[in-house]
């Protein structure tokens, strides 16, 4: 009898440890559901990297807009300060003159002008 015992009690532990890796089979997950983990990890890791590169991209395209508009703030700047300049000159009369002379292409009644017609 006790032999039968023994038996009996030893089938029974097998059948625990077996449910009982079932069960932490169960909690970990199946072979479905590591793959499923796994791919998950991937598309994670994939997706911060290419946020990564995208953000550096933004980043050096920012860096040379920034650069022009410093840029084109000093052209700006400098064009302010002749205009400035202009509009405190106490003799009108000059910059008036200039300014016909620069853009409407007007000149003195004694003044030549002479244009070269080989370049065409």
């Amino acid at each position: 009898m006790d032999e039968a015992y023994r038996l009996k009690q030893d089938r029974l532990e097998r059948q625990r440890r077996r449910n009982e890796r079932h069960k932490q089979n169960r909690l970990k997950g199946g072979p479905v559901f590591r793959l499923i983990k796994k791919l998950a990890f991937v598309a994670a890791f994939a997706y911060t990297a290419i946020t990564v590169v995208t953000v550096q991209a933004d980043n050096a395209d920012k860096r040379r807009e920034l650069e022009e508009l410093k840029l084109k703030e000093q052209q700006l700047q400098a064009e302010n300060e002749e205009c400035a300049r202009l509009l405190d000159d106490e003799n009108e009369q000059e910059y008036y003159e200039r300014l016909a002379i620069e853009t409407q292409d007007y000149a003195y009644p004694s003044e030549r002008r002479f244009i070269d017609t080989s370049r065409n």
